[in-house]
């Protein structure tokens, strides 16, 4: 709550990932940029940035997700309080990944929404509703 006791809009990144863009394609994160911004716009979030990493594969942990790590550091400034992304698989897939959420979610208490739901990492019991 600001100090007028207006809700503080809540500001967030979408995160988009394919595994594997042939010839360019980038239909697929194309679809989950479209997805996620009509979930921000139905819970009242206002995109800030929208991060996509193309022909990255997240399952090996030296692998570098270039806007996964922009992503994060926008987190840590507090530049975005919340991340939309389209499913789960797409935002982590290694015990880092989920370490660096938990840690942002100690220490930011971030937002997390995919159309499958969403969640107050600050109180992961707590469902965050619009």
């Amino acid at each position: 709550m600001t100090s007028a006791g207006q809700a503080t809009q809540v500001t967030c990144g979408i995160y988009c990932r394919i595994s594997l863009a042939r010839d360019g394609d980038t239909t697929k994160t194309d679809d989950q940029e479209r997805i996620c911004r009509e979930l921000a716009d139905r819970l009242g979030w206002k995109v800030i940035d929208v991060y996509t990493d193309g022909s990255k594969s997240a399952w090996q942990p030296a692998r570098k997700r270039r806007e996964w790590d922009r992503m994060v550091a926008d987190i840590e400034s507090g530049r975005i309080s919340a991340i939309v992304v389209y499913h789960g698989d797409r935002l982590l897939r290694t015990h880092e990944d989920l370490l660096t959420l938990i840690h942002l979610a100690r220490t930011r208490g971030i937002h997390l929404a995919s159309p499958a739901g969403t969640r107050d990492l600050g109180n992961l019991r707590r469902p965050v509703h619009p």
